[in-house]
């Protein structure tokens, strides 16, 4: 089974999956092959509307499946550039609500100048527009979980280093097409909206 890579943006700690394998016997994989068999099974009665509703929850099962295998060894990851990349997004997913999360401070960190963290950084938009991504979409799990109904907007915006809540409203705006008031009301789950395709989000803003 493959899952394409934007599936992943929206799932927290990847870099945890790497090396992670689900040994033949165990009773969870004969769990997981049954419930893919059974998908396929009904696969050519699956409309496409049908298919995005699914596609999440069984991408989020297989995710909580892989996090409790056995992990052997380091990441499996031959290039070190992206080891590298792997174990900085790690770090920043764990220090997203410190104040002072920069790059400068990832920099000195992993003893790397501010360039050469640029560098590695360059494809997802620099360190900065990386981890504005994450507290986004951080603080947009959290304003759409009826767990957090009672925080005010700008409560979950302080929390997750987004203050002023205009900041984090002109981002929701940007990102998402709405604001953070609306989409609370619609209960929509647009968190993982930035890792979709243009016309799915077209799709998904129609409804």
């Amino acid at each position: 089974m493959v899952i394409p890579r934007q599936q992943l943006v929206a799932i927290e700690d990847t870099a945890s999956l790497h090396g992670k394998v689900i040994c033949r016997g165990e009773l969870l994989n004969r769990l997981i092959a049954s419930h893919v068999h059974q998908l396929m099974a009904y696969s050519n009665d699956i409309t496409a509307t049908e298919a995005s509703r699914i596609a999440r929850p069984v991408i989020d099962f297989l995710i909580s499946a892989i996090k409790t295998s056995v992990s052997f060894g380091q990441p499996l990851i031959a290039d070190t550039r992206l080891l590298v990349i792997s174990r900085i997004c790690q770090y920043i997913h764990q220090h997203l609500q410190l104040p002072g999360l920069t790059a400068e401070l990832i920099g000195q960190h992993y003893g790397l100048s501010r360039s050469s963290l640029y560098r590695l950084f360059e494809p997802y938009g620099g360190v900065a527009a990386h981890i504005r991504k994450k507290r986004l979409t951080a603080a947009t799990r959290m304003l759409l979980h009826p767990r957090y109904s009672r925080w005010r907007i700008a409560e979950i915006a302080y929390y997750w280093q987004l203050e002023p809540a205009t900041f984090i409203n002109r981002l929701f705006i940007v990102t998402y097409g709405t604001t953070p008031t609306q989409a609370r009301k619609q209960r929509q789950d647009i968190w993982a909206l930035d890792a979709m395709e243009k016309s799915q989000v077209a799709w998904l803003r129609s409804l």
